[in-house]
């Protein structure tokens, strides 16, 4: 078999043994139209990477395995060309995935042939009518910073070029779905600072994600890297329930090789946050809440130990808080055993400075204080480096009276303490709204809870009224331990 003019074995080179793997996954997700053929030789991709590091090595290995009968190549260059136009689709979905800035630079490179001119301009021109209100504009999103006038621009020079190395309809599809891609990730951005800043996404943007949806209905049904990121708007809009959020993360397990990681991190984390707001600001039951709590730490103990948690180099301080908080709140002997293992072996893992030794100080302080272990929780608290960073100190401060509360430390000035803790939250400008919230509803319930045991045991007609005050106020940090505490004393 003489060897193989076409660059498809120089494209494989591009790929990481990942992305190799996902290649044949990658065909039949997105591409339905490729043949059987062209689908079982990208899947053996990745064994032929191995079998050789020579290109004609390779592409013999593949026709062997394809057409072992066929001496001539032919069946197998014409599967070949069919495949080397979906590695040009896949490696352009990468560059997309990874690179923003570089969607334009393809899009230039893919514009149409002369007799497609008048169809391009019309695309063009509905195009940017569908952008040109777009609030995403001012938060610097990919699709809506194009600057459409080169794509023009450049079209009479590209005229000249008969190659056509991408096809003219694949590249408005990659258009259409990453400008519905964008929306959905923004939107979904949106709604998830509108929980922490109480400030809720324009009407007009909602309605531009729907109408899209409805209007790319038949391509959401075929993309499963829509219908994730789809999903995960839904999360955050509509009323959700359990099953949606476990229907999310089956998809994203699923079609995990169609993601970047990087973006398959954000989505996990995206669906994190959603049960961190649920746990918060949701009207939830005892027995609800103790489910959100195990839920959200079987998601984060997932990305933890596939590796997603680092942002670059390093896991980010406060998810790294989250991870801990969410194992402790968990409860059991077994998540205390994962906290300690995670914190031992990951805490070299946070950007280096004074905040990972305060991260440090809190955690051994909260792991004390889940074992019952209030003395030790106390002398971890002791000179605290608060480094100016105002979380520390209100769950210092929130895991001190706790402690104290637990060891029956009913001391004389609680209430005084409780006030000047509140009137600092409320003057201090480094917490967002709802985290402002959260703490303050938090250290008034606590108040009433010292104050309700301080006269001896609470009466039950008081403690129903504190325990139904904690189920309606949201939203509240710490609310499973304060129901907890109420049921301990009701049942006491």
């Amino acid at each position: 078999m003489k060897k193989s003019k076409t660059p498809f074995f120089e494209l494989l080179g591009a790929l990481s043994p990942e992305e190799a793997a996902a290649l044949g996954h990658f065909a039949r997700a997105a591409n339905r139209k490729a043949s059987k053929k062209t689908i079982q030789l990208l899947e053996l991709i990745p064994e032929a990477l191995k079998a050789s590091k020579k290109t004609e090595k390779r592409a013999n290995w593949l026709r062997r395995k394809l057409y072992p009968n066929d001496e001539t190549g032919r069946y197998f260059q014409r599967v070949l060309k069919e495949a080397e136009g979906i590695l040009w689709e896949y490696l352009a979905f990468r560059k997309l995935q990874k690179q923003p800035a570089a969607r334009q630079m393809l899009l230039l490179e893919s514009l149409p042939l002369p007799k497609f001119e008048a169809e391009f301009q019309s695309q063009l021109d509905g195009l940017k009518g569908l952008l040109g209100d777009s609030p995403a504009r001012g938060a610097g999103h990919a699709l809506d910073s194009y600057k459409y006038e080169l794509y023009h621009e450049q079209l009479i020079t590209r005229q000249k070029d008969k190659s056509g190395k991408h096809n003219y309809y694949a590249t408005l599809a990659h258009l259409d779905r990453f400008y519905l891609i964008e929306k959905l990730k923004y939107a979904t951005a949106l709604k998830l600072w509108s929980n922490i800043y109480q400030e809720e996404p324009p009407a007009s943007l909602i309605g531009q994600v729907k109408y899209l949806s409805r209007h790319f209905q038949g391509q959401v049904a075929e993309d499963p890297v829509l219908q994730i990121y789809l999903a995960t708007f839904q999360l955050y809009y509509e009323t959700a329930d359990s099953q949606k959020a476990i229907r999310l993360l089956s998809m994203l397990k699923k079609h995990s090789g169609l993601l970047d990681k990087e973006e398959a991190n954000n989505l996990y984390n995206l669906a994190s946050n959603y049960n961190i707001h649920k746990i918060n600001a949701k009207h939830l039951s005892p027995p609800e809440l103790k489910k959100a709590y195990q839920e959200n730490f079987q998601l984060l103990k997932f990305q933890a130990e596939e590796g997603m948690l680092r942002e670059g180099e390093y896991i980010p301080y406060s998810r790294f808080q989250n991870v801990l908080a969410a194992a402790l709140n968990a409860g059991g002997e077994a998540g205390l055993e994962w906290v300690e293992r995670f914190l031992a072996e990951n805490i070299t893992l946070t950007p280096p400075g004074g905040r990972r030794a305060a991260l440090e100080k809190f955690s051994q302080g909260a792991i004390h204080f889940y074992k019952g272990e209030y003395e030790k929780c106390f002398k971890s608290l002791e000179d605290f480096p608060y480094n100016k960073h105002f979380f520390y100190y209100c769950d210092v401060n929130s895991l001190r009276l706790r402690s104290q509360f637990e060891s029956a430390r009913y001391f004389v000035d609680y209430w005084e303490e409780i006030q000047k803790i509140k009137k600092r939250i409320k003057t201090d400008e480094a917490l967002s709204a709802g985290h402002r919230q959260g703490y303050l509803h938090f250290f008034e319930l606590l108040g009433q809870l010292f104050r309700a045991c301080e006269r001896g045991k609470p009466e039950r007609e008081e403690l129903a009224q504190l325990k139904a005050r904690v189920e309606k106020t949201h939203p509240v940090a710490q609310k499973k331990w304060l129901l907890e505490k109420v049921e301990e004393l009701e049942s006491g």
